[in-house]
């Protein structure tokens, strides 16, 4: 019974990294005609140009530190257990483990 569960949150938790994906590619649809590269994977750190950006599922957030000096410099208050970050061009994606839902944190505002 433990085994057939953890297959099926399993798939689940690869069933929403996929939906991930196509959230982040509908958000950057590239209205200019431009080509949109995707993440090849996730992690719960994700580094890019000037940042470290780290989930801490304690508290439902994603902190993003100064690359750097590693300062905090903006944390998103998402709720429930952040698990795993993503990256497409100004938009950060998030898995939420605790309630298999996903956030898509847009750094353009």
């Amino acid at each position: 019974m433990t085994t057939r569960r953890r297959v099926v949150g399993g798939l689940a938790f690869v069933a929403v990294l996929g939906l991930a994906g196509l959230v982040a590619a509908a958000v950057l649809g590239g209205d200019d005609g431009s080509d949109v590269a995707a993440a090849s994977s996730s992690s719960t750190i994700l580094v890019d140009e000037g940042h470290v950006w780290v989930t801490s599922p304690d508290d439902g957030s994603v902190a993003v530190l100064d690359r750097d000096s590693l300062t905090e410099v903006e944390r998103f208050e998402l709720g429930g257990s952040p698990s795993q970050l993503a990256r497409v061009g100004a938009v950060t994606v998030v898995t939420d483990r605790s309630d298999r839902s996903v956030h898509v944190v847009d750094d353009a505002g």
